[in-house]
């Protein structure tokens, strides 16, 4: 009896965190599928020139980013988000980030949506490949990006207008 009682509560865990993986992975791929066309986003500045990055960070040498019409609505005459403003939800910011040989190496996403359960400080966070394939899924949200997208400088935990004025 106890041992069908161990296997009962086994078997319920695995179908559990079974289901859990699941359901990120449903959530990544409707982002990434939001993420990967550049139809309805705008170019930071109007330019889809690649920036060379001269700081350290987890995104490559050369990114290139774009904002949806959410975010872009948000943004000022300079191109960049006001100091103190924060994006409205439905905000998507799309980084595509590339090595120094100029090959693609990740889509890095934000998504303005604080009331979703996987959001981390009102966003969700993720990586993805070329083909989709969650590098950082959004399910750890929670986990990593916010450390850096917290340093000063932000603006509503968007580093990048500081960095490319």
């Amino acid at each position: 009896m106890k041992n069908r009682i161990v296997l009962s509560l086994f078997a319920f865990s695995a179908i559990a965190v079974l289901s859990m993986c699941n359901k990120a992975t449903d959530e990544d791929k409707a982002l990434f599928s939001r993420s990967a066309t550049t139809e309805g986003f705008t170019w930071y500045k109007g330019n889809d020139a690649k920036l060379e990055s001269t700081i350290p960070g987890a995104h490559h040498k050369y990114v290139r980013t774009r904002f949806n019409a959410i975010a872009q609505a948000a943004l000022g005459s300079d191109g960049t988000l006001p100091v103190g403003a924060s994006f409205p939800e439905g905000s998507l910011i799309v980084k595509e980030s590339y090595d120094e040989n100029d090959n693609f190496k990740i889509y890095a996403v934000m998504e303005k949506a604080p009331n979703n359960s996987a959001a981390g400080e009102g966003w969700l966070w993720a990586e993805y490949d070329a083909d989709g394939k969650a590098v950082h899924s959004i399910s750890k949200s929670n986990s990593g990006c916010i450390n850096c997208h917290n340093d000063s400088g932000n603006r509503d935990f968007v580093m990048f207008f500081d960095r490319f004025p």
